[in-house]
């Protein structure tokens, strides 16, 4: 399927899976807002890597920020630093050279629509097959992308 039917909106981040070894993958998290691809060895890194990626662009915004009518020192300081001194921030890199990016055994497509309740929400298309899902937290995200890219050779698990 075509890469050119995927990311539509510039906030969008594609994750890339090229290994899987000892029960955990390994790959890529690609961004136009990032210089170059955010490497992760387990599985474990990627919703932090993305979480921190969000906060550096500055949307969705976090429901769980302080909010205040005071503007105080070091949050006006951090939100300058996230979104380059009040401008919008810019691109690193064109759209293509991300749609270009291809993991081994997988690669995702994923929105993210709302940070809440500690989590986010959105939607993940698997650019394989087009197939698009809605997630509630990043604990769905990481299943139902587990839940594709899961290699034959590991079985579920049956407790007697």
């Amino acid at each position: 399927m075509s890469d050119m039917l995927f990311l539509p909106v510039p906030d969008d981040i594609k994750i890339c899976f090229d290994g899987y070894e000892n029960g955990d993958y390994s790959g890529k998290i690609c961004s136009i807002y990032e210089v170059s691809d955010m490497e992760f060895e387990t599985i474990d890194q990627v919703i932090p890597d993305i979480m921190d990626h969000l906060d550096m662009i500055g949307r969705p915004e976090c429901s769980e920020t302080i909010r205040s009518f005071k503007k105080k020192r070091h949050i006006a300081e951090n939100r300058a630093q996230a979104n380059n001194n009040g401008k919008a921030i810019e691109p690193m890199r064109k759209k293509d050279e991300v749609r270009a990016k291809h993991g081994d055994i997988g690669t995702f497509v994923v929105h993210v629509k709302y940070r809440q309740n500690a989590s986010m929400q959105g939607e993940v298309i698997w650019t394989e097959t087009g197939d698009k899902r809605n997630f509630r937290s990043a604990y769905e995200l990481l299943k139902l992308m587990d839940s594709v890219v899961q290699p034959d050779d590991q079985d579920d698990i049956e407790i007697e």
